[in-house]
């Protein structure tokens, strides 16, 4: 029997390119042996990842010391406790 070919979730984006760029990127793919289709997406995949983890919430090293973990001050001075 044949499965069932899962469908693929991409969207499909036009780019338009100088013929510098277009000559860039033809001999990008040229070098690293790919399509220029894939090597779009490589170069685009790649700057991307640059930012996807900018939403990411650091971690604080275990070094560090929780001053204000429990207590809160809030505008007027007051100390109010954290459930």
């Amino acid at each position: 029997m044949k499965s069932k070919k899962s469908k693929h979730k991409g969207k499909k984006l036009a780019v338009t390119l100088s013929e510098r760029d277009v000559a860039l990127l033809q001999r990008f793919a040229a070098a690293n042996g790919l399509s220029k289709a894939v090597a779009m997406r490589r170069i685009v995949k790649r700057f991307l990842a640059e930012y996807a983890s900018d939403n990411v919430v650091e971690e604080v090293a275990a070094n560090q010391i929780g001053l204000f973990d429990s207590m809160q001050t809030d505008i007027f001075g007051n100390l109010t406790k954290l459930e």
